[in-house]
Formats: C-alpha cells, sequence, structure tokens
C-alpha cells in the first residue's frame, strides 16, 4: 500500500537524504523514510502549504494506539529545549514531516510501531523564535 506523498522544502528534503544515509533507523523506519523521499514533492520553501509539517512548526498529533495527544514544535538541530521543541531528527518529527494536517502515518518508535494523526499545523513566526 502507498502512503500518503509528502511535501518537503529542498532543505527538508536534503537535510532528510543525509540522516537517512549517516544515521541507523530500523528496517520498518528506513524503508519508509526511503520511500517517502524517492515520492516526496519537493517545493521552494516559498510555496510550502501552510498546514505541512516542517521545521519551525507547531504540531498537535494524536498517538493513536495510545490515545494520547500532544503537542510540539519542531527545530533545528540546536535550538531544542528537550521538551517541546524538539529536533527535527527525533523519532516523532521523522515520521510526520512533511505530512499535511489531518493525515495518519506510522512510525516504529522504541516501544513498536505507533499510528500518528497530525490534528493541526501552525507556523512559528522566527521573530517569536529568536527573539
Amino acid at each position: 500500500m502507498k502512503g500518503l506523498q509528502i511535501t518537503l522544502t529542498e532543505t527538508g528534503y536534503d537535510l532528510l537524504t543525509a540522516y537517512l544515509e549517516h544515521n541507523s533507523l530500523s528496517a520498518f523506519n528506513r524503508k519508509k523514510l526511503l520511500n517517502e523521499l524517492e515520492n516526496a514533492r519537493i517545493v521552494s520553501s516559498d510555496y510550502l502549504p501552510l498546514n505541512i509539517v516542517n521545521y519551525n512548526t507547531k504540531i498537535v498529533v494524536w498517538n493513536m494506539d495510545k490515545n494520547q495527544t500532544f503537542t510540539v514544535h519542531l527545530v533545528l538541530p540546536g535550538e531544542t529545549n528537550g521538551k517541546e521543541k524538539i529536533s527535527i531528527f527525533d523519532p516523532i518529527s521523522l515520521a510526520l514531516i512533511g505530512y499535511p494536517s489531518g493525515a495518519v502515518t506510522q512510525w516504529e518508535m522504541p516501544d513498536g510501531i505507533n499510528t500518528f494523526k497530525v490534528v493541526s499545523v501552525s507556523p512559528v513566526d522566527k521573530s517569536s523564535v529568536y527573539a
């Protein structure tokens, strides 16, 4: 079954491709990420729809297997705070990047394969991030 096509900026595509080449992932996640990158729609950052998970976005996520909802803010490595601001290379970020609000996807986490739904995506004003 072919999954939903993800949408990435050129920078996002390059970051994920480099991550895939230089980091170990489970067989499930490696195959999934490779397939997503091969079929990704690449757009200029100026044309990335506002409802797409990308770095510098705040996402409300529902873990459908655990019936838990949580909010995360995806940032570049080095901008994390260990709680709500997480790296785009965090497992949940890798699972969701490029997906639109409403999308459902699976990703293997340390406790097994989980199903996640992107409830909402909100761009974060860069001036507030760096203020």
